[in-house]
């Protein structure tokens, strides 16, 4: 009987073993200094949280700044209308994003964007948007315009 308690005591002691917890993430400097790059490639921190939050897509302008597709329904989608959209731009020249604006914000499951032709160009299914802002200060001139709906 005795040989049977051990092994089932060892079989549970090993199992406790295989159940440990998944890391925590990395902080952003930690994980662009380990990162496994190609020569002559360099990875540095344009930014993290909370500056930015659960980024699913992003375009850069034609003035370098970058455009984030925030999907905060991620993981577990609600109709919250808090997906959003923000400018991120480095005013100063130091390869870090010092300067933070919400372009938009109202979609409910926002999976892509690009910017272009006088606006920036959604997709949050089951539509692809435009929003304009020909005048680029930054704020729509109007709410979204359904182009094409229909995704699934």
């Amino acid at each position: 009987m005795r040989p049977l308690v051990l092994v089932v005591g060892l079989l549970l002691s090993q199992s406790a073993f295989a159940a440990d917890p998944t890391p925590a993430p990395l902080p952003a400097e930690d994980a662009a200094k380990r990162m496994a790059l190609p020569d002559g490639f360099r990875a540095a921190v344009f930014a993290a949280e909370p500056d930015v939050v659960q980024p699913i897509s992003f375009a850069i302008d034609d003035r370098g700044r970058l455009f984030v597709a925030e999907a905060l329904n991620y993981g577990e989608w609600k109709a919250t209308g808090k997906d959003r959209i923000i400018i991120l731009e480095d005013t100063d020249g130091d390869g870090r994003a010092d300067s933070r604006k919400v372009f938009y914000e109202g979609f409910n499951y926002i999976t892509g964007i690009e910017v272009g032709f006088g606006g920036v160009w959604v997709i949050s299914p089951p539509g692809l948007y435009f929003i304009p802002d020909r005048d680029g200060d930054d704020k729509p001139d109007g709410p979204p315009e359904l182009l094409f709906d229909g995704f699934g």
